[in-house]
């Protein structure tokens, strides 16, 4: 299904997972969805979110945990964690820019009861080639992030 608008595509969707959406200039949005497949435990290191609901501009690597940002712009993060059945104790999840933690952009939460989520967002200002991923920079109970969790990301203004 598309829609068009003046003569440009404004949404495509040739299947659920895929969405498409234009910037002015009529390049498309980068935006994407990932999520774990199975549980894993973190603790001080990238979270590898391994499966894609859908990523719009091929920008997040299901290898490193890592999304590119393909323009200079305003963009938007969110992390949703959630206690398995039994409840889960999670700790402390920052944004990592270039490697670097961000430590104005703390997820942080404990998850003691089952299935109770935890919602952060934060903005961020990016240069082309920027790379952004979840760190789990301290864990309780082995850290585990389930397949409730997702990563979330999009741009929401191009700068440049």
């Amino acid at each position: 299904m598309s829609v068009t608008i003046n003569g440009t595509t404004g949404i495509t969707t040739p299947s659920a997972q895929m969405v498409s959406l234009p910037v002015l200039d009529g390049s498309v949005v980068p935006a994407f969805s990932v999520y774990r497949s199975a549980t894993a435990s973190y603790t001080s290191a990238v979270v590898i979110w391994d499966t894609k609901k859908f990523d719009v501009t091929n920008s997040y690597s299901t290898t490193t945990g890592l999304f590119t940002a393909p323009y200079t712009g305003i963009y938007q993060f969110n992390l949703i964690l959630t206690g398995g059945p039994t409840g889960q104790t999670l700790g402390v999840c920052s944004l990592e820019l270039n490697g670097a933690l961000r430590t104005r952009d703390l997820f942080e939460g404990n998850i003691l009861g089952a299935n109770v989520e935890l919602h952060s967002s934060a903005i961020v200002s990016l240069t082309a080639g920027d790379t952004i991923g979840i760190k789990a920079t301290a864990s309780v109970e082995g850290g585990n992030i389930n397949y409730y969790a997702a990563f979330q990301g999009h741009l929401i203004s191009r700068t440049a």
